[in-house]
C-alpha cells in the first residue's frame, strides 16, 4: 500500500504549485513493457544503494533508451517495498526540467511528496506558508530547503530520484546538489539519477556508483521491445512463426553495439534486398529511438546527393512530394505527378527504375508500410522535423516544383472540353489521370507564397473557363449530368479563374490575370464578383488591388441588400473605391440617403469634399435632393461650401426666399446654417461669437 496523506496538512502544500510529478510518472510507465529493464532492479550496485550503505547510484546512457522508463522502474521499486511505512520518505522528478523558476519549483515538487506522506506538517513549512503571504509570493530556495529538512526529521530513510539530472541548467543543477548534499549531513539521503554523461559525479557526491547498460541486457530489453512491437504485425506478413522468430532475430543482431538503434537503417538500405523482411526490420530499427536522429538524416541524404542527376532529383522531387502533399499520396498519384515533373503526361516504362531508386533511398524517411499499402507519407515527426529545417538545402525549390506539377496536371489538353456531363466519364477521369482530383483540390494551397508565380502555367490554367470548370467539377467529388439537375453539387460553370483567385487571395495571380486583360467585373451565377468573393473571404489585400479596378462591386453589394459585406469592403478598402462616375462611397451614401452608411464613411476617414466625375461634392449632391439632415452632419464634419449660393441653401432647407441666411463655422471646423427673420435679422445684428466666423 502507498501511504499518502490527505488531511489539512496536505492542503496546505497546493499553493507550492509543483511539477505534476505523478502526470509525468505514469506518462513514462505507460511505456515500459514487462521485464523491460529488469537487470537493473537486479544488479548488485542497485541492490547496494536500496538495502546499504551506497549514498548514490547514477545510471548513465544515452538518450532514447530509456532512461525515464528506467526511474519510473526505480520509483515503483521504492514504493513496493516502502510504500507503507511512514517513516520512509520517497520523492521524484522527472525530464524535461523547463520551469523558469529553476531550482525553487524542483524543490517545490519534493518538499509537497514528502509532506504528503507525514501525518503532520513541521512548524518550518507552515513559517513558510506565513511568509509567502498564503502562497501570493514565491518561496526561495533556502525556505524551501529548511521546510525540507524539517520533513526529514521524523524520517529513518529518504530517496530521492531524478530524472535527466544532466539536462538541468548548471545553476539549477548546482543549487539542486548543493541542497541535498547539505540535507545529507544531518538526514539519511540517497539519491538516484539519470545521465547520458558521467559528470564528473564522482567528485560531486559520495560514495557514488555508475551503472550502464551491457551488451546481454541490451539484447535482453531490445527482445522484449522487438518482440512486443511486432504482435501488431498480421501473420501474413510472415511465411509461418520460424520467419517471424527469423526477422526477430535479425533486428537484434543489427542492432547490438549500436548506441542508437536506428543506425542499422542505413545498413539496411545500402546491404539487403527491398523484402517485406527488410520493411519490418526498418519499422522496427527505426521506432526503437527517435532522438539524435540527425546524423543518420544527413548520411541517407549525402548518398542522396551522390546520385546521377537524373536519379537525384527524381529522388528530391518525390521526398519533396511526400514531405509537402496536404495528405498522404497513393502510388499511382506520386508515379503520375513525378512523371508531369519530367514532362510526361502519364508515366513511362523507365519510371520503375528511378521509382525503385527512390523507395530504397529514401527508406529512413518514409514510412515503412508505404509501399505495401501504396500510400506515401514520413516515417515520423523527426523526419518532418528535420527535412523542413534543411528544405533550403536540399530542394530549395520544392514549393515552386509542386505547385508547377500541379497547374501542369490541370493545363492538359484533355481537360480543354470542360467538365464531364455524364457520369461515366466524370469517373472515367480519375482513373485516366489519377493526380488530376488532388491538383484540383490542392493547387491553390501550392502556389500560395510562391514567389517565383510559373505565369505561363497560371495563365493556361485560369483563363481557360472549361479548364476551371472542369477542375471546379473535380473538387465536388460527383457529376453534373442532367440527371443532377437542383442538386446542392452542381457548380458553377460561370466562374472564372479570377473569381478563384480573389476568393483566395492569390495578389500575384490577380495581378497577371488583370494584366493580361480579364474583366474585374465578371459575375459568376450568384452575380457576384471577383471584388465580392474577395470580400466574402476576408481577403484584404486582394480586395485592396482589385477595389482599384473594380467599378460596380460596392454599389451591387448594396443594392442585393449585402449592407453588412459593402461595409467591410468600404472598412478595408474606402479610399480607393469608386462607381462607374467616379463617386465614391459617401456620394453613394447621400444619393441612397443611408445615414449609418454616411456616418461610416465619415469615421473611415473618406474625403468628405471629393468630387465625381461631374465635379460634385457629396455635401453638393445632398443640397441638389433638398436633404437637409445629410447637409446638417456634412458640415459638422467640415465640408467645403464652395460654390454654393444662398438660392441653394434656402431650397435644401425649404426655406422662404425672404429668410435672411446665415453660414457660420467655429474654431474645430465645423458649420452651421441658420435662417432669421429679416425683421429679427435687423434687430439683432450679427448674432455670431468671438471664436466663429460668419461666411455667407
Amino acid at each position: 500500500m502507498w501511504r499518502y496523506n490527505s488531511c489539512v496538512a496536505a492542503h496546505k502544500l497546493r499553493w507550492l504549485k509543483p511539477q505534476d510529478f505523478w502526470t509525468k510518472h505514469h506518462e513514462a510507465k505507460s511505456q515500459r513493457l514487462p521485464g523491460t529493464l529488469q537487470w537493473l532492479i537486479d544488479s548488485p550496485q542497485f541492490r547496494r544503494w536500496l538495502d546499504k550503505d551506497q549514498h548514490d547510484l547514477v545510471y548513465v546512457a544515452d538518450n532514447g533508451t530509456g532512461k525515464a522508463i528506467a526511474v519510473s522502474l526505480i520509483v515503483d521499486t521504492l514504493f513496493e517495498k516502502y510504500g507503507a511505512e511512514d517513516k520512509v520518505g520517497i520523492a521524484f522528478l522527472y525530464a524535461p526540467h523547463q520551469d523558469s523558476h529553476g531550482a525553487e519549483r524542483l524543490l517545490q515538487s519534493l518538499l509537497i511528496q514528502l509532506g504528503r506522506r507525514i501525518p503532520k506538517l513541521p512548524r518550518a513549512v507552515k513559517d513558510i506558508y506565513a511568509e509567502c503571504e498564503a502562497g501570493q509570493s514565491q518561496a526561495t530556495v533556502a525556505g524551501l530547503l529548511n521546510g525540507i529538512s524539517a520533513m526529514l526529521a521524523s524520517l529513518s530513510k529518504i530517496f530521492f530520484v531524478i530524472d535527466a539530472l544532466d539536462q538541468l541548467p548548471t545553476l539549477c543543477r548546482q543549487t539542486l546538489r548543493s541542497g541535498l548534499l547539505g540535507l545529507r549531513k544531518d538526514h539519511p539521503v540517497k539519491l538516484f539519477a539519470t545521465s547520458q554523461f558521467d559528470m564528473d559525479l564522482s567528485e560531486k557526491f559520495e560514495r557514488y556508483s555508475p551503472v550502464r547498460r551491457g551488451k546481454t541486457a541490451t539484447t535482453s530489453d531490445f527482445t522484449i521491445y522487438v518482440k512486443h512491437a511486432m504482435r501488431a504485425l498480421p501473420d501474413s506478413l510472415f511465411e509461418g512463426q520460424e520467419s517471424r522468430i527469423v526477422v526477430e532475430k535479425k533486428i537484434v543482431d543489427m542492432s547490438l553495439g549500436l548506441s542508437v538503434y536506428s543506425s542499422a537503417v542505413i545498413n539496411i538500405a545500402e546491404s539487403f534486398s527491398f523484402s517485406w523482411a527488410d520493411l519490418i526490420i526498418t519499422r522496427f530499427a527505426n521506432e526503437i529511438n527517435r532522438e539524435n536522429m540527425d546524423t543518420k538524416y544527413h548520411a541517407a541524404m549525402f548518398s542522396i546527393e551522390h546520385l546521377p542527376i537524373e536519379e537525384q532529383s527524381f529522388v528530391k522531387t518525390a521526398l519533396a512530394w511526400i514531405l509537402l502533399a496536404k495528405r498522404p499520396l497513393e502510388e499511382e498519384e506520386l508515379r503520375h505527378v513525378l512523371a508531369l515533373d519530367r514532362g510526361f503526361p502519364v508515366p513511362q516504362s523507365s519510371d520503375d527504375l528511378l521509382f525503385s531508386t527512390m523507395t530504397i533511398k529514401c527508406i529512413l524517411f518514409v514510412h515503412p508500410d508505404s509501399s505495401r499499402t501504396g500510400r506515401w507519407s514520413l516515417s515520423d515527426q523527426s523526419a518532418a522535423h528535420y527535412l523542413t529545417r534543411n528544405l533550403d538545402t536540399w530542394c530549395p525549390k520544392a514549393q515552386a516544383i509542386i505547385a508547377k506539377a500541379c497547374l501542369a496536371c490541370l493545363v492538359l489538353d484533355t481537360f480543354s472540353e470542360g467538365y464531364c456531363e455524364t457520369t461515366e466519364k466524370f469517373e472515367l477521369r480519375p482513373v485516366r489521370h489519377p493526380f488530376y482530383k488532388y491538383a484540383a483540390q490542392h493547387w491553390v494551397d501550392h502556389l500560395d507564397g510562391v514567389e517565383d508565380l510559373p505565369e505561363k502555367l497560371v495563365c493556361l490554367f485560369l483563363l481557360d473557363r472549361k479548364k476551371v470548370a472542369s477542375a471546379k467539377q473535380a473538387t465536388m467529388g460527383r457529376t453534373n449530368g442532367a440527371e443532377e439537375k437542383g442538386s446542392s453539387q452542381m457548380f458553377d460553370e460561370q466562374e472564372s479563374g479570377l473569381h478563384l483567385a480573389a476568393q483566395f487571395g492569390l495578389v500575384s495571380v490577380v495581378t497577371v490575370l488583370l494584366a493580361q486583360g480579364e474583366r474585374p467585373a465578371l459575375k459568376d451565377g450568384q452575380g457576384r464578383t471577383p471584388l465580392w468573393r474577395a470580400t466574402e473571404n476576408s481577403r484584404t489585400e486582394a480586395m485592396k488591388l482589385l477595389s482599384s479596378w473594380d467599378r460596380i462591386s460596392f454599389t451591387l453589394m448594396l443594392n442585393m441588400d449585402r449592407a453588412q459585406l459593402a461595409h467591410s469592403l468600404l472598412q478595408c478598402t474606402g479610399q480607393t473605391i469608386r462607381d462607374s462616375r467616379s463617386r465614391t462611397p459617401l456620394h453613394i451614401g447621400v444619393i441612397r440617403k443611408d445615414m449609418e452608411l454616411i456616418r461610416l464613411c465619415i469615421a473611415q476617414g473618406l474625403d468628405i469634399n471629393a468630387k465625381d466625375m461631374d465635379g460634385r461634392t457629396p455635401l453638393h449632391l445632398a443640397i441638389s435632393d433638398c436633404e437637409a439632415q445629410v447637409v446638417e452632419l456634412l458640415l459638422e464634419n467640415g465640408a467645403s461650401t464652395e460654390l454654393i449660393v444662398a438660392g441653394s441653401w434656402s431650397e435644401a432647407f425649404g426655406k422662404a426666399a425672404a429668410e435672411v441666411l446665415m453660414l457660420v463655422e467655429d474654431a474645430n471646423g465645423k458649420k452651421r446654417v441658420e435662417f432669421l427673420a429679416v425683421k429679427s435679422f435687423q434687430r439683432s445684428g450679427l448674432p455670431i461669437t468671438d471664436n466663429a466666423k460668419r461666411l455667407l
